[in-house]
């Protein structure tokens, strides 16, 4: 778990002089609030107990309003006497810092990703740096990134680049020591982009983990201020709401038999984290339906009504356990083309179809095992929930919201998204 940030906040911000001249650009005000607020209530539902601002330009601004203590997170201040670049003022953040590896984030961005999700990679692999990675169409303003198959960052790609790139959100995973040893002989003052990330990526180990979150706002240029007004008191301080919940079945909520299928009931087996995990979290959700590719009655080995019989044991027991499964929708096609059949979204659209309240948003969950299930869920536009002991491809890495080992994980990120 991550339980540290540095918040680098020292810049001049220079291109949104013409909005916010009298603060540092990350206390620009949203609805009343500095947009650094907004940043540390997202980094505290995310498990983060202890900040370390790397503050320079205007810096009492920042300390007096947060002081040592904020929403429960300890504070701390690393001030430049002088400008020390990004690199620079990292370095010196760190000797504040205790873990052995540190969040970094940049104080003008905001973003809505599973910073479990960056850490259990990060772990993983063990690089120097992980970078989180977005996802959009370039037009001359970011500077983009390419990863192979295996997250490794194989190059650079400067700002001129223009269509479809990963680009750098601005979020970082750091293993200090590392960091630390391949910048010595940099000194105290330079930059992080240049001098080492582009100087150093053939050398050291970077990785890039896709995030397939729908908000980034870099509030350094006026129009992105401008949308963050609009849209990120939304997104930080709305009302808790029940969701709507699609559950893949074999993985998720029974026992998969491997290189086979569950054909009678006697095969079936709840799984035990999804059986705590839904009497745990029932009430949070309004409806709850199951989406289940079946190939086995398309090639024969079960009917239709044998398959029924299984699912009406299944929602009985549930119910007897105050859980109740509002409908499930199975495909038996066997050819992946088929418009029903998952990683399709056919499934997902009948429901929306058959329950005038569940809207394929967001605000509905998909939880799933494998990468069909994620690759249905974007389809439909639903946020994605990976279960899986193997996530360390890019498929996985970039269509999945949030992904756990385990359900029981489930329970940090619904106070994430609440």
């Amino acid at each position: 778990m991550i339980k540290e940030a540095i918040i680098l906040a020292g810049g001049f911000g220079t291109r949104l002089q013409k909005v916010v001249s009298e603060v540092p650009k990350p206390m620009a005000d949203i609805s009343g609030k500095p947009f650094l607020h907004y940043l540390l209530t997202y980094l505290q539902r995310n498990g983060i107990q202890r900040i370390v601002f790397s503050i320079g330009y205007k810096a009492d601004i920042i300390s007096d309003y947060f002081k040592d203590s904020y929403l429960d997170m300890r504070i701390d201040y690393a001030r430049e006497e002088f400008p020390l670049g990004t690199g620079g003022g990292l370095k010196y953040a760190l000797t504040y810092t205790e873990s052995k590896d540190v969040l970094v984030v940049n104080g003008d961005s905001f973003y809505d990703i599973d910073l479990q999700k960056l850490y259990k990679v990060h772990e993983e692999k063990k690089p120097s740096v992980s970078f989180s990675l977005k996802k959009l169409y370039n037009e001359n303003r970011y500077g983009g990134v390419e990863i192979n198959e295996d997250l490794k960052i194989t190059n650079f790609l400067d700002k001129t680049y223009n269509g479809e790139i990963y680009i750098n959100a601005g979020v970082y995973l750091i293993n200090k020591e590392y960091f630390s040893n391949a910048v010595d002989s940099l000194g105290d003052k330079f930059s992080l982009e240049t001098e080492y990330f582009l100087a150093k990526f053939k050398e050291e180990i970077f990785i890039g983990v896709p995030y397939s979150g729908k908000y980034f706002l870099d509030i350094g240029i006026p129009e992105d201020y401008l949308k963050a007004q609009k849209e990120i008191v939304k997104l930080i301080e709305k009302e808790t709401k029940r969701k709507n919940l699609f559950l893949d079945r074999d993985g998720v909520i029974n026992n998969k038999i491997e290189n086979g299928y569950v054909l009678n009931w006697e095969q079936f087996h709840f799984k035990k984290d999804f059986i705590d995990f839904i009497q745990k979290h029932n009430n949070k959700f309004s409806l709850k339906i199951v989406v289940t590719n079946q190939r086995c009655v398309g090639r024969g080995l079960i009917s239709a009504d044998q398959l029924k019989s299984i699912h009406s044991k299944m929602i009985e027991q549930l119910k007897d356990k105050d859980v109740t499964i509002d409908k499930v929708y199975f495909c038996s096609d066997i050819d992946d083309s088929s418009p029903c059949r998952k990683p399709n979204a056919g499934m997902l659209l009948a429901a929306e179809k058959d329950f005038s309240e569940l809207k394929l948003d967001h605000s509905t969950w998909f939880i799933g095992d494998s990468l069909s299930d994620m690759q249905a869920g974007k389809k439909a536009g639903v946020c994605t929930i990976l279960v899986s002991k193997d996530i360390y491809k890019l498929k996985k890495i970039e269509l999945a919201d949030f992904i756990v080992e385990s359900l029981d994980e489930l329970d940090e990120i619904l106070k994430v998204k609440q």
